[in-house]
């Protein structure tokens, strides 16, 4: 007669050794998509060493402990060690708390972000989870019914050809690493020979506004509707010669 093996507590490195399983039968490498509750652990997968080339988040549903003033111990003690310079040590101590993804030449990056978009609809059949079905079928409608200009595909202007996306966790915002991710990215890209890198962000997003002016970027053009949402897109471009100090 056979029995049933006898049912573990959840434990997030089963999680893990599970994905370190698919990624070497995989090759050995590998590009992670997280969604929801699997965002945090693909990021605990990438803070343990898992070779992961490329990492997407979609919802991480994190909330931080925060205070009604928004410090916690986690925010002071890694303020204290980015105000020191420590940062590599913030880091190891703290482990994933953000990421900037860039890319140097947008319209070479294939595939687009518009195929890309498409593509994660299907697989994960986003038209018909309650989520994110809302939003997509908003998107359907404002395509149907506005007639004005919306936001569309990528960003292309050869004056600015690389773009970023950079997003931290609620308790390191403020600390200084956002700017050190920054001023890194923007670096490579002058050690690259780029002419210019853009973002899009929404005008609602007051304090990301506010971030990316005082790392020298500026607005660029009109705001565009996003289908689905109701805000608006502003494109943010800027060059890297125009890093401080340089």
């Amino acid at each position: 007669m056979a029995t049933a093996p006898t049912p573990q507590p959840y434990g997030i490195q089963r999680e893990v050794e599970d994905l370190a399983a698919l990624i070497a039968h995989a090759g050995g490498s590998a590009f992670v998509d997280g969604m929801s509750s699997g965002c945090p652990l693909a990021l605990h997968a990438a803070a343990e060493g898992l070779v992961i080339a490329k990492l997407a988040l979609f919802e991480p549903p994190i909330q931080g402990n925060e205070t009604p003033t928004g410090e916690s111990d986690f925010t002071r003690e890694l303020a204290v060690l980015v105000t020191a310079g420590r940062r590599r040590e913030a880091v190891e101590r703290h482990a994933v708390v953000g990421y900037l993804a860039g890319c140097r030449n947008t319209a070479a990056m294939r595939p687009s972000t518009e195929e890309l978009t498409k593509t994660v609809i299907r697989r994960y059949w986003l038209l018909f989870r309650p989520g994110t079905a809302g939003f997509l079928y908003r998107g359907l409608l404002d395509d149907s019914l506005r007639d004005r200009e919306r936001a569309s595909g990528d960003f292309i202007d050869p004056r600015w050809p690389a773009h970023l996306h950079i997003d931290l966790l609620p308790s390191a915002r403020g600390t200084g690493l956002g700017a050190a991710l920054m001023e890194r990215w923007l670096q490579q890209l002058q050690e690259a020979g780029s002419p210019g890198c853009h973002l899009l962000t929404l005008v609602e997003n007051t304090r990301a506004l506010k971030f990316f002016e005082k790392s020298g970027f500026r607005n660029h053009g009109n705001p565009t509707l996003v289908g689905g949402m109701r805000g608006k897109l502003v494109a943010s471009p800027r060059r890297p010669s125009c890093l401080p100090g340089s």
